[in-house]
């Protein structure tokens, strides 16, 4: 990848590589907090496994010169395709938001509130796909980068947007439009990153900030926002706060 798009390996499905992580959860998608650091351990050998057999695994040295910019990648751009190789830090996938309770002393009562946490390989993938879907991205799944110090890395790519950083008030606008509703008072990630919700379809936005979207001849293109499908306890929780 050292300056050029021709791959000297097999590059995976991104759909396949979230379908073979989510065969690892169980059937009813339901996980513990006690459960998820196994759960993280099956999905990356089951990954490690999958892209050895596929010949989907690429090495350090074969990426081009990368720099941490971001809490969740490593990243570089590639001027052969005008495409920004972003690598996940290894045995980390990102974050995503999750519920998660309190006992409140003085009501007496357990209180909810939506928080970030570490997210599974399936979660990360899931939300890349997400990307797709709904921002009509073009985020590709490159390689499987292992390393026997560190562990491994998922290695995607994403076309580069010429603009500048969108502002708070383009990115509100923008999702308006969408149809996503801002959920008030949750700001995850940085102090100003704004949230959003869309009720047609329970899918959450968390994240939403200048340094995440790029505006390009005055539309907003969404980079880096954490995208997701809420649960029915989010789900609930969000609605309330809207």
């Amino acid at each position: 990848m050292h300056g050029q798009s021709n791959q000297e390996y097999s590059q995976p499905s991104l759909e396949a590589a979230e379908a073979l992580c989510r065969s690892c959860v169980p059937a009813d998608g339901s996980v513990t907090p006690d459960e998820l650091y196994d759960l993280r351990a099956i999905q990356i050998q089951a990954l490690e496994s999958w892209a050895r057999e596929n010949g989907s695994v690429v090495t350090k040295d074969a990426l081009p010169a990368l720099q941490e910019r971001t809490n969740e990648h490593l990243v570089a751009f590639r001027e052969a395709d005008s495409r920004w190789v972003k690598v996940t830090k290894p045995g980390r996938f990102g974050y995503i938001a999750d519920t998660d309770f309190s006992w409140d002393k003085t009501s007496q009562r357990w209180i909810g509130s939506i928080v970030l946490r570490e997210a599974l390989p399936s979660e990360y993938l899931a939300r890349l796909i997400l990307q797709n879907e709904v921002f009509e991205d073009a985020v590709l799944l490159e390689a499987i980068l292992i390393t026997r110090d560190t562990g491994l890395s998922l290695v995607s790519s994403q076309p580069d947007i010429s603009g500048d950083p969108s502002s708070l008030t383009e990115i509100f606008e923008s999702m308006e439009q969408s149809e996503f509703e801002k959920i008030p008072g949750l700001h995850l990630g940085y102090v100003s990153s704004l949230s959003f919700y869309r009720r047609i379809d329970a899918i959450a936005v968390f994240d939403a900030h200048p340094a995440n979207a790029v505006t390009s001849h005055g539309v907003v293109f969404p980079i880096d926002f954490i995208i997701q499908r809420v649960s029915s306890l989010m789900k609930e929780q969000i609605e309330n706060m809207i």
